[in-house]
């Protein structure tokens, strides 16, 4: 049995599979087995990922049609063997020596490294400061520090695989389904261990912003799925919560503009706002207030168009 299972999605990657899968062939630490997932690829991916599979024995691919990453993930968590699970995407990259026989001793129930984040020639790199933390203070770290980037990506970490048994991806997230699932393994964790060492190499996409264009129901569906499981964290982080409702209701904006009832008066979004309104600023409180309004709405959005 391997000790660590990688699972890649795959869909229409030829441009940088290559690299992902040369990155984690060429880790010193061997004990490990690659599961690629084509999620009906179109281009040569299918064909890449049969010649690499076809050279190296701990290599399998899963063929499937086209479905999204959360269901290809899904796939790779059933059919994954390792003691840990860890996720690559396929135009990212791993360091060499992101595994190495420290793997071995883990005993704790997730490990989250440093990563990379590179967007065309300009690189940065992110850390949380090393430790472990146990039941004693690790509801505190969770709201210290659960708006971070850290806990918004599954990958750069390592996950026990017997603590995913029963959970999978929401197939229905469009954004965030990254956030759904880590929030809800961390109902699981009882220990957490914070390395300050570089295991992950993120290429930030050039249609990043495109990604992030939702209609209003899936916006709020995705915000309370969100929401609904943060609260079973049992922990508050004021920043977090204004960031999902912030951003779920950036993501929706211009649909908002043409329909205020659809967000405003949603028995969902009137439950989430009044139980984090508290987080808020008076000023964003009152302004909300207004634009729920729809004629005070509708004339704001006539003012922006005319000076647009």
């Amino acid at each position: 049995m391997p000790l660590i299972s990688i699972i890649v999605p795959v869909y229409n990657s030829v441009s940088t599979l290559n690299r992902c899968l040369d990155s984690i062939l060429n880790q010193t630490f061997s004990d490990w087995e690659l599961l690629l997932i084509d999620d009906g690829s179109t281009d040569r991916s299918t064909e890449l990922c049969d010649q690499y599979a076809s050279k190296d024995q701990r290599i399998k691919v899963f063929h499937k049609k086209n479905g999204g990453v959360s269901s290809a993930r899904n796939i790779g968590l059933s059919h994954a063997k390792g003691e840990w699970i860890t996720f690559v995407d396929s135009d990212d990259e791993i360091p060499k020596n992101t595994f190495t026989d420290e793997c071995r001793y883990f005993k704790e129930d997730l490990i989250v490294g440093a990563y990379y984040a590179k967007d065309g020639e300009k690189i940065q790199r992110w850390f949380l400061y090393s430790g472990v933390y146990n039941k004693k203070n690790i509801l505190d770290f969770y709201a210290k520090n659960i708006e971070t980037s850290f806990f918004g990506v599954v990958w750069g970490k390592l996950f026990k695989n017997k603590l995913c048994k029963g959970l999978n991806f929401d197939t229905n997230m469009k954004v965030g389904e990254d956030t759904l699932f880590i929030i809800q393994y961390l109902q699981r964790v009882n220990t957490l261990r914070i390395m300050d060492k570089d295991v992950y190499m993120y290429y930030i996409p050039n249609n990043f912003i495109e990604k992030y264009n939702l209609d209003i129901e899936n916006s709020i569906y995705c915000l309370n799925r969100i929401y609904l499981s943060y609260q079973g964290l049992k922990v508050r982080s004021k920043v977090f919560e204004r960031r999902i409702f912030f951003d779920y209701k950036l993501f929706c904006q211009k649909y908002i503009s043409q329909n205020v009832n659809s967000w405003y008066k949603d028995e969902r979004v009137k439950y989430i706002y009044a139980s984090i309104k508290d987080s808020f600023s008076l000023k964003y409180r009152i302004i909300y207030t207004l634009m729920s309004n729809r004629l005070f709405s509708r004339l704001v959005s006539l003012i922006r168009n005319a000076n647009s």
